[in-house]
């Protein structure tokens, strides 16, 4: 399974959101890091989120949403 990064910060949003429901649809995982270097940074978040909704991601495709035993099976798959 293929998890790809969702950077938080305006500068480097790495992966425009018209091809997440692509990806999606191919069963790739995102998951939404913050990229913060400073704690006025972790309004990027918002953003993000922002990216994947616009993108038609499901919170099952979001691996930050798993419960830590799905993520744990998940990771030792």
């Amino acid at each position: 399974m293929l998890i790809i990064v969702l950077n938080c910060s305006p500068k480097r949003l790495d992966m425009d959101w018209r091809w997440w429901h692509r990806a999606r649809d191919k069963g790739v995982l995102c998951s939404i890091i913050p990229d913060a270097h400073s704690t006025a940074q972790l309004q990027y978040l918002h953003c993000s989120i922002l990216q994947a909704r616009n993108g038609r991601l499901r919170k099952q495709d979001v691996v930050n949403t798993f419960s830590l035993e799905k993520l744990t099976d998940f990771l030792a798959k």
